[in-house]
């Protein structure tokens, strides 16, 4: 017995060493072209419902202030079953590790979703034109092309 009992540790060993099967696991790839991918512009208009108040209050541990801003806006659509809440307003409390937000708006809906026509085109370059005149950031370089 005292001659086979290194023989039974050497055998158990042997058998959890090798026993022990190396699993591989092997995943395909695909290349994506990073070329832009091109989509129309849709069009919607929204209901804005201004007797019901949207709100939520949301606290993040270790976040930055973005984050913990579209909690709190994520949070409250989703409690409240709109599409975007209208005109956000943001209470923030920053604590040592947490921010609380407390976010409040207006309820609305998305409605009528359609591809723009030629008006819907001409509507959207004014406005971008009138933002560019209303916004003191805005860095406006003016080129005349018939001067030489």
């Amino acid at each position: 017995m005292k001659n086979q009992l290194p023989l039974l540790l050497l055998a158990a060993i042997s058998t959890l060493l090798f026993s022990c099967k190396a699993k591989k696991h092997l995943a395909y790839e695909q290349y994506i072209t990073k070329t832009p991918l091109l989509q129309a512009p849709m069009i919607a208009e929204i209901d804005v419902d201004l007797t019901k108040k949207v709100s939520a209050n949301v606290r993040c541990y270790k976040s930055n202030e973005q984050n913990a801003k579209q909690a709190a806006l994520y949070d409250a659509m989703k409690n409240s079953g709109c599409d975007v809440v209208v005109h956000p307003v943001y209470e923030i409390i920053f604590g040592r590790k947490v921010i609380e937000v407390n976010v409040s708006g207006y309820y609305g809906k998305y409605k009528n979703i359609r591809k723009p026509n030629l008006e819907d085109v001409t509507l959207m370059q004014e406005l971008q034109d009138a933002q560019l005149l209303w916004n003191p950031n805005a860095v406006v370089i003016e080129k005349n092309i018939f001067k030489k």
